[in-house]
Protein backbone atom coordinates (compact mmCIF):
# COMPACT_ATOMS: atom_id res chain seq x y z
CA UNK A 1 0.00 0.00 0.00
CA UNK A 2 2.84 2.39 0.84
CA UNK A 3 4.42 1.80 -2.58
CA UNK A 4 1.14 2.52 -4.34
CA UNK A 5 0.68 5.74 -2.38
CA UNK A 6 4.21 6.78 -3.39
CA UNK A 7 3.53 6.03 -7.07
CA UNK A 8 0.38 8.15 -6.95
CA UNK A 9 2.18 11.27 -5.69
CA UNK A 10 1.73 14.21 -8.06
CA UNK A 11 2.90 17.15 -5.94
CA UNK A 12 6.31 17.90 -4.49
CA UNK A 13 5.19 18.44 -0.90
CA UNK A 14 2.92 15.36 -1.00
CA UNK A 15 5.80 13.21 -2.26
CA UNK A 16 8.08 14.53 0.48
CA UNK A 17 5.45 13.85 3.18
CA UNK A 18 4.97 10.26 1.98
CA UNK A 19 8.73 9.75 1.88
CA UNK A 20 9.17 11.06 5.44
CA UNK A 21 6.42 8.72 6.63
CA UNK A 22 7.90 5.72 4.84
CA UNK A 23 11.48 6.08 6.06
CA UNK A 24 10.25 5.91 9.65
CA UNK A 25 8.95 2.39 9.04
CA UNK A 26 11.16 -0.68 9.58
CA UNK A 27 11.74 -1.48 5.89
CA UNK A 28 13.78 -4.66 5.46
CA UNK A 29 16.26 -5.62 2.73
CA UNK A 30 16.02 -3.49 -0.41
CA UNK A 31 12.54 -2.22 0.47
CA UNK A 32 13.80 1.34 0.91
CA UNK A 33 15.29 1.31 -2.58
CA UNK A 34 12.00 0.05 -4.05
CA UNK A 35 10.17 2.71 -2.10
CA UNK A 36 12.41 5.49 -3.45
CA UNK A 37 12.02 4.23 -7.03
CA UNK A 38 8.26 4.69 -6.73
CA UNK A 39 8.86 8.47 -6.83
CA UNK A 40 10.59 8.36 -10.22
CA UNK A 41 7.57 9.70 -12.11
CA UNK A 42 6.88 12.67 -9.87
CA UNK A 43 10.62 13.41 -9.72
CA UNK A 44 10.55 14.22 -13.44
CA UNK A 45 8.00 16.95 -12.65
CA UNK A 46 10.07 18.60 -9.93
CA UNK A 47 11.80 21.00 -12.41
CA UNK A 48 8.40 22.08 -13.77
CA UNK A 49 5.86 22.18 -10.93
CA UNK A 50 5.32 25.76 -9.65
CA UNK A 51 6.81 27.03 -6.42
CA UNK A 52 4.25 29.84 -6.10
CA UNK A 53 0.52 30.25 -6.54
CA UNK A 54 -0.99 33.63 -7.41
CA UNK A 55 -4.50 34.38 -6.14
CA UNK A 56 -6.34 37.41 -7.50
CA UNK A 57 -8.79 39.15 -5.17
CA UNK A 58 -10.62 42.20 -6.47
CA UNK A 59 -7.87 44.61 -7.53
CA UNK A 60 -4.90 42.91 -5.89
CA UNK A 61 -2.94 39.72 -6.48
CA UNK A 62 -1.38 37.78 -3.64
CA UNK A 63 1.36 35.17 -3.93
CA UNK A 64 1.46 32.02 -1.81
CA UNK A 65 4.12 29.34 -1.51
CA UNK A 66 3.21 26.16 -3.37
CA UNK A 67 4.95 22.83 -2.88
CA UNK A 68 8.58 22.46 -1.89
CA UNK A 69 11.13 25.20 -2.48
CA UNK A 70 13.75 24.68 -5.18
CA UNK A 71 16.41 23.89 -2.59
CA UNK A 72 14.25 21.30 -0.81
CA UNK A 73 13.38 19.68 -4.15
CA UNK A 74 17.03 19.27 -5.06
CA UNK A 75 17.90 17.83 -1.65
CA UNK A 76 15.06 15.32 -1.88
CA UNK A 77 16.06 14.29 -5.41
CA UNK A 78 19.64 13.77 -4.23
CA UNK A 79 18.36 11.64 -1.36
CA UNK A 80 16.40 9.44 -3.77
CA UNK A 81 19.44 9.17 -6.02
CA UNK A 82 21.52 8.14 -3.00
CA UNK A 83 19.08 5.33 -2.16
CA UNK A 84 18.71 4.06 -5.75
CA UNK A 85 21.69 5.26 -7.81
CA UNK A 86 19.07 5.94 -10.49
CA UNK A 87 20.18 8.80 -12.75
CA UNK A 88 16.59 9.91 -13.31
CA UNK A 89 16.79 11.54 -9.88
CA UNK A 90 20.24 13.11 -10.34
CA UNK A 91 19.27 14.35 -13.83
CA UNK A 92 16.17 16.04 -12.41
CA UNK A 93 18.28 17.63 -9.67
CA UNK A 94 20.76 18.90 -12.26
CA UNK A 95 17.99 20.33 -14.42
CA UNK A 96 16.53 22.12 -11.41
CA UNK A 97 19.91 23.57 -10.45
CA UNK A 98 20.33 24.89 -14.01
CA UNK A 99 16.95 26.59 -13.96
CA UNK A 100 15.25 26.85 -10.55
CA UNK A 101 11.48 27.25 -10.90
CA UNK A 102 10.78 31.01 -10.71
CA UNK A 103 14.36 31.44 -9.48
CA UNK A 104 15.74 31.04 -5.97
CA UNK A 105 13.75 32.93 -3.36
CA UNK A 106 15.39 34.70 -0.44
CA UNK A 107 12.60 33.68 1.94
CA UNK A 108 12.12 30.06 0.83
CA UNK A 109 15.67 29.17 -0.21
CA UNK A 110 17.95 31.80 1.32
CA UNK A 111 20.59 30.37 3.61
CA UNK A 112 19.64 26.78 2.75
CA UNK A 113 20.68 27.38 -0.86
CA UNK A 114 24.08 28.64 0.32
CA UNK A 115 24.55 25.54 2.47
CA UNK A 116 23.56 23.24 -0.41
CA UNK A 117 26.05 24.91 -2.77
CA UNK A 118 28.85 24.34 -0.27
CA UNK A 119 27.88 20.72 0.38
CA UNK A 120 27.79 19.96 -3.34
CA UNK A 121 31.42 21.11 -3.55
CA UNK A 122 32.43 19.21 -0.43
CA UNK A 123 32.86 15.57 -1.45
CA UNK A 124 32.01 14.31 2.03
CA UNK A 125 28.28 15.05 1.70
CA UNK A 126 27.16 13.70 -1.67
CA UNK A 127 29.80 11.20 -2.70
CA UNK A 128 29.82 10.25 -6.39
CA UNK A 129 26.82 12.44 -7.21
CA UNK A 130 27.05 13.09 -10.97
CA UNK A 131 27.99 16.66 -11.96
CA UNK A 132 27.90 17.90 -8.37
CA UNK A 133 30.36 20.72 -9.03
CA UNK A 134 28.38 21.89 -12.05
CA UNK A 135 25.21 21.88 -9.98
CA UNK A 136 26.95 24.04 -7.39
CA UNK A 137 28.09 26.50 -10.07
CA UNK A 138 24.57 26.84 -11.48
CA UNK A 139 23.04 27.29 -8.04
CA UNK A 140 25.63 29.87 -7.08
CA UNK A 141 24.72 31.92 -10.17
CA UNK A 142 21.05 31.65 -9.14
CA UNK A 143 21.98 32.75 -5.60
CA UNK A 144 23.72 35.83 -6.97
CA UNK A 145 20.55 36.70 -8.89
CA UNK A 146 18.55 36.14 -5.68
CA UNK A 147 20.75 38.66 -3.85
CA UNK A 148 19.94 41.29 -6.45
CA UNK A 149 16.21 41.16 -5.59
CA UNK A 150 14.43 42.91 -2.71
CA UNK A 151 15.53 41.11 0.45
CA UNK A 152 14.36 41.84 3.94
CA UNK A 153 17.01 42.73 6.49
CA UNK A 154 16.42 39.44 8.30
CA UNK A 155 16.83 37.41 5.11
CA UNK A 156 20.03 39.25 4.19
CA UNK A 157 21.51 38.67 7.63
CA UNK A 158 20.76 34.93 7.51
CA UNK A 159 22.24 34.60 4.02
CA UNK A 160 25.31 36.56 5.08
CA UNK A 161 25.73 34.29 8.12
CA UNK A 162 25.50 31.20 5.90
CA UNK A 163 28.08 32.61 3.48
CA UNK A 164 30.40 33.26 6.42
CA UNK A 165 29.88 29.72 7.76
CA UNK A 166 30.48 27.99 4.39
CA UNK A 167 33.03 30.46 3.01
CA UNK A 168 35.60 27.74 2.26
CA UNK A 169 33.39 26.25 -0.48
CA UNK A 170 32.10 29.46 -2.08
CA UNK A 171 33.51 31.76 -4.74
CA UNK A 172 34.24 35.45 -5.11
CA UNK A 173 31.13 36.13 -7.20
CA UNK A 174 28.93 35.19 -4.24
CA UNK A 175 31.06 37.15 -1.76
CA UNK A 176 30.81 40.26 -3.94
CA UNK A 177 27.05 39.85 -4.35
CA UNK A 178 26.53 39.60 -0.58
CA UNK A 179 28.79 42.58 0.08
CA UNK A 180 26.94 44.68 -2.50
CA UNK A 181 23.57 43.72 -1.00
CA UNK A 182 24.77 44.67 2.49
CA UNK A 183 26.13 48.02 1.36
CA UNK A 184 22.90 48.80 -0.48
CA UNK A 185 20.89 47.84 2.62
CA UNK A 186 22.89 50.13 4.90
CA UNK A 187 23.13 53.04 2.46
CA UNK A 188 19.34 52.96 1.97
CA UNK A 189 18.50 52.32 5.61
CA UNK A 190 16.05 55.23 5.70
CA UNK A 191 13.78 53.53 3.19
CA UNK A 192 14.23 50.17 4.91
CA UNK A 193 13.19 51.32 8.39
CA UNK A 194 10.18 53.27 7.12
CA UNK A 195 8.45 49.89 6.93
CA UNK A 196 9.26 49.09 10.57
CA UNK A 197 6.79 50.16 13.25
CA UNK A 198 8.19 48.42 16.31
CA UNK A 199 10.87 49.92 18.53
CA UNK A 200 12.23 46.48 19.44
CA UNK A 201 12.58 45.61 15.73
CA UNK A 202 14.40 48.87 15.11
CA UNK A 203 16.79 48.26 18.02
CA UNK A 204 17.54 44.81 16.60
CA UNK A 205 18.18 46.46 13.25
CA UNK A 206 20.88 48.61 14.83
CA UNK A 207 22.63 45.39 15.92
CA UNK A 208 22.27 44.06 12.36
CA UNK A 209 23.82 47.24 10.90
CA UNK A 210 26.80 47.01 13.26
CA UNK A 211 27.30 43.33 12.47
CA UNK A 212 26.96 43.57 8.69
CA UNK A 213 28.83 46.87 8.45
CA UNK A 214 31.83 45.31 10.17
CA UNK A 215 31.57 42.23 7.94
CA UNK A 216 31.98 44.26 4.74
CA UNK A 217 34.43 46.77 6.22
CA UNK A 218 32.21 49.86 6.07
CA UNK A 219 33.65 53.00 7.64
CA UNK A 220 32.56 53.89 11.15
CA UNK A 221 31.09 57.14 9.78
CA UNK A 222 28.86 55.26 7.32
CA UNK A 223 27.67 52.91 10.05
CA UNK A 224 27.02 55.81 12.44
CA UNK A 225 24.98 57.67 9.83
CA UNK A 226 22.85 54.58 9.25
CA UNK A 227 22.28 54.10 12.96
CA UNK A 228 21.23 57.73 13.32
CA UNK A 229 18.57 57.17 10.66
CA UNK A 230 17.24 54.23 12.67
CA UNK A 231 17.21 56.33 15.85
CA UNK A 232 15.34 59.08 13.99
CA UNK A 233 12.69 56.50 13.10
CA UNK A 234 12.43 55.41 16.75
CA UNK A 235 11.97 59.05 17.81
CA UNK A 236 9.28 59.54 15.20
CA UNK A 237 7.40 56.46 16.43
CA UNK A 238 7.60 57.71 20.02
CA UNK A 239 6.18 61.07 18.99
CA UNK A 240 3.34 59.44 17.07
CA UNK A 241 2.54 57.32 20.13
CA UNK A 242 2.44 60.36 22.42
CA UNK A 243 0.08 62.20 20.06
CA UNK A 244 -2.12 59.14 19.76
CA UNK A 245 -2.29 58.72 23.55
CA UNK A 246 -3.21 62.36 24.11
CA UNK A 247 -6.03 62.10 21.59
CA UNK A 248 -7.31 58.83 23.02
CA UNK A 249 -8.06 60.17 26.51
CA UNK A 250 -9.69 63.60 26.26
CA UNK A 251 -10.79 65.11 29.54
CA UNK A 252 -8.81 62.60 31.54
CA UNK A 253 -7.76 65.38 33.95
CA UNK A 254 -10.35 66.59 36.46
CA UNK A 255 -11.67 70.08 35.75
CA UNK A 256 -10.77 72.74 38.26
CA UNK A 257 -14.44 73.47 39.02
CA UNK A 258 -15.39 69.83 39.63
CA UNK A 259 -15.47 70.22 43.45
CA UNK A 260 -17.67 67.82 45.45
CA UNK A 261 -17.89 69.47 48.86
CA UNK A 262 -20.80 69.49 51.38
CA UNK A 263 -22.49 72.44 49.66
CA UNK A 264 -22.41 70.73 46.30
CA UNK A 265 -23.90 67.54 47.75
CA UNK A 266 -26.66 69.55 49.50
CA UNK A 267 -27.54 71.32 46.27
CA UNK A 268 -27.65 67.97 44.49
CA UNK A 269 -30.06 66.22 46.87
CA UNK A 270 -32.21 69.16 48.13
CA UNK A 271 -34.53 69.10 45.09
CA UNK A 272 -35.15 65.36 45.65
CA UNK A 273 -36.03 65.90 49.34
CA UNK A 274 -38.38 68.76 48.53
CA UNK A 275 -40.05 66.64 45.88
CA UNK A 276 -40.66 63.82 48.36
CA UNK A 277 -42.05 66.23 50.99
CA UNK A 278 -44.47 67.66 48.47
CA UNK A 279 -45.67 64.19 47.59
Amino acid sequence: MLLEIARSARQTDWAEAVWRFGVKMPLAGNALTKFALCFADVAQEFPKLPTWMVVKREHISQRYAKGLSNTDRIKLLIRWWGETNDTRFSDAAFELSQSPVSGLDSWRDGEEAIELIAKLRDGDYFEELPRADEMADHLEAAAVAMLETNLTSEELEKISDAVDDWRRHLTDQLFHAVDDAIRYEIENVGTVVEEMDSESTLLEHIDTINKLGERVGLSSQAVSRAIERVKDRITKLEEETEVSDSRSFPGSKAKANDVFDDTALKNLFTPLIQSNDAA
